[in-house]
């Protein structure tokens, strides 16, 4: 199966095309021939049999293609909602966890068992209980979004219609991707959020993080 767009071979089964990331075309013919002396060529075939030309293909008279749905990528707005929902669904999960273990930190550097504590004593278990919690919130929320990503769609996304895809296989990202956008994201963030906005003029709607880790932001079906 071969790109309607771009020409590129697709991958079976995939719904997107890994080169331009057009949705996939399928082609109901399954003989092909050569576009400048009409042989016929084998699937995979890298030069005509009969003119020796790179394999132009075009399909058999009378064949026909049937699209699949028209990709239909993620809004700036409904990802911003997608991604406000994830930052309330995190604070949920974590909120608790995160004050627990941070009085206990607290607690445990405190020197309870002077008479005397100085400030900086008093300043350094302060320090340390909100550190320890800062660091449950940030666990909750890098498991929360690898999970999410790499199995196509955080909570957030879902809730409003997307899902999160390869433009490779068009399934899944995976816990590679996911990873590799959870890192680049915050690299998206330091320019004043140029990798960010950078989906509004993006003609696949793609952040810095998405092209990195090959993803795209789609409508689900």
């Amino acid at each position: 199966m071969y790109c309607s767009n771009c020409g590129q071979a697709i991958v079976e089964g995939a719904r997107f095309c890994a080169g331009c990331g057009a949705a996939a075309q399928v082609a109901i013919a399954a003989t092909l021939f050569c576009a400048s002396c009409g042989t016929s060529i084998p699937q995979a075939g890298q030069f005509c049999p009969a003119c020796g030309q790179p394999a132009a293909r075009a399909p058999a008279y009378g064949a026909t293609t049937m699209p699949r749905a028209e990709t239909r990528y993620g809004g700036f707005w409904q990802r911003f909602g997608a991604r406000f929902l994830d930052g309330l669904i995190v604070l949920a999960f974590a909120f608790i966890p995160a004050i627990v273990v941070g009085v206990i930190v607290h607690q445990a550097v405190y020197p309870s068992d002077q008479l005397f504590v100085s400030d900086q004593q008093a300043a350094n278990a302060e320090t340390a209980g909100t550190w320890a919690g800062w660091g449950v919130y940030m666990l909750v929320s890098v498991m929360y979004f690898l999970i999410g990503w790499s199995t196509g769609g955080t909570w957030g996304l879902r809730a409003v219609g997307l899902r999160l895809v390869s433009t490779t296989t068009g399934g899944a990202p995976g816990l590679g991707s996911a990873l590799a956008r959870l890192i680049v994201q915050y690299i998206s963030a330091i320019p004043l959020y140029l990798g960010f906005l950078w989906m509004l003029w993006d003609d696949k709607k793609q952040t810095w993080h998405d092209k990195v880790a090959g993803t795209i932001v789609v409508a689900r079906n």
